[in-house]
This record gives structure tokens, sequence and C-alpha cells, in this order.
């Protein structure tokens, strides 16, 4: 396999490798069935990858490896307690987990689930504009993430983070059916979401009882669990209190 294209697929789900190894099993790359995968407590991404083999590698250390070398072509040599990564003149051992010790399975895109009733770039950027708001306070739920409300003829973003609100209206799709509740898509998800869907439009976005989805046309899946939360802030009472009368009006075009 070419190293560089190897390495890109491994930087595509790196973000879902856990931050330190509290639970060491989410700091590893895990191959099977032709995909790798990459999850936190929250979020998980897999991309198309054949390596030959199925079984976890640490993360850290294999893009480490592939960082530091100028190969062309990496090798791998499996056994059934390691595996022997070869990249030019160089090799490295490293130590293989079962595929049956990982804790999550990423689910397949269901086929009744709730899809997004919107232009995909337009819902991306309306994303990214909500991102400015989001905070990492956990003590209240609705500042998580972005908030999605549908409506009769838009999708209603929001975001908080206790000093801003960031509101985007997306309009919907006409005779395409979708998302029918409120749900609250985490922080973390949505970055991926922009990152991996920004220049994509046949990706596609649905949302079960407690997840959203992502799957990109060229095969990536992006897991995020969604947020819940007992008691919803009224987005909406909130803009049009803190809104001036007339503000619309006053508006004018930015110039180019």
């Amino acid at each position: 396999m070419q190293r560089q294209k190897f390495l890109e697929i491994l930087t595509t789900v790196r973000p879902a490798l856990a931050a330190n190894d509290l639970v060491p099993v989410l700091t590893h790359l895990w191959f099977a069935d032709g995909r790798v995968l990459a999850c936190t407590d929250a979020t998980a991404i897999s991309a198309p990858c054949d390596v030959g083999f199925s079984g976890a590698v640490s993360g850290a250390i294999l893009l480490s490896a592939l960082l530091a070398s100028g190969a062309k072509e990496v090798e791998f040599v499996p056994t059934e307690q390691e595996v022997l990564v070869k990249a030019g003149g160089s090799r490295i051992k490293l130590p293989l987990l079962p595929v049956d010790k990982f804790p999550f399975d990423m689910p397949e895109m269901p086929k009744n689930a709730a899809t997004l009733p919107a232009n995909s770039s337009e819902f991306v950027a309306g994303v990214e504009s909500c991102l400015r708001s989001v905070s990492r306070d956990t003590s209240v739920p609705d500042q998580l993430g972005v908030t999605v409300i549908p409506g009769k003829k838009n999708l209603m973003l929001y975001s908080t983070n206790g000093a801003t609100i960031s509101h985007v209206a997306v309009p919907l799709v006409a005779g395409k059916q979708g998302l029918t509740r409120r749900v609250v898509l985490p922080a973390q998800f949505c970055e991926q979401l922009v990152r991996l869907a920004r220049q994509d439009k046949k990706c596609e976005l649905a949302v079960t009882e407690d997840c959203a989805l992502l799957a990109t046309s060229d095969g990536v899946m992006l897991y995020g669990k969604l947020v819940e939360v007992d008691r919803p802030l009224d987005f909406a009472a909130q803009v049009k209190d803190s809104t001036p009368e007339g503000f619309n009006q006053a508006l004018v075009e930015m110039p180019k």
C-alpha cells in the first residue's frame, strides 16, 4: 500500500482517537472487513482501508512511524499477537488486539431514519456558523452542540455559550421528508461533519433515536451520540427578546 495514501486515510479517522489512555482500547485504530475505525465514547469515524489483517494497533505509534518515514510503500506482516510494519528500511512491531475486544460497532445508515430535508452544502455552512457559539460547559447540555429544530419552511439551527447565541435558518427542500423532532448534534460531531462534508454534495445525514450518522460519497462514516437535554432552552424566544425592534429593516448587504 502507498504510504501517503494510507496516511491520508488514517488522518481522516484520527480525530476520533481518544486523547488520553483512561480507556486504552479507545486509543487504537481498528482494522476489519476492509475498513479502519477510531472511536471515543461519543464519536466514531470509519473509512475504507484494506490492510490484509484484522485487529487493533496503537493509533499514535502507527501514525508517528508513518509520518517519520519517507518510504513510498508500506507493508504489513501480521501474526496472532502482533503486526510487523515495513516502510522502506524501517521495521516496527506493534501489539495486535483481536477485533472481538472492541466495545463499539459502527451502525449502518438506517433506511427508516430521519434524513436531512435540506441542501447539504447550506446545512454544513449553517453548522459551521453555529460552531462559534458552542461551549464545553457540561452543566448546560444545550451548550454542548448545535440544536436543530425543524420548522415549516426551514431547519432552525441554534447554539449558545452563555455569552452569545448563533442562529441560522436553512431552507427545507420541497417534497423531501426528514427530521421531525428537535435534536442536539454534539460539538465534536459537528466539527467533523464540517470537515468531511464541506466539499461533498452527495453526502447523507440521518438521525436515529440516539445518534446522528453521516455517510460521504467516498465511503467515510461519521457517528455522533446525540446530546440529551431534559429542559431545552427556548432559543426562538431568546433571539426575539435580544433583537432590537426594526433590526431586519436596518440590515444592509455586506460588500464583496
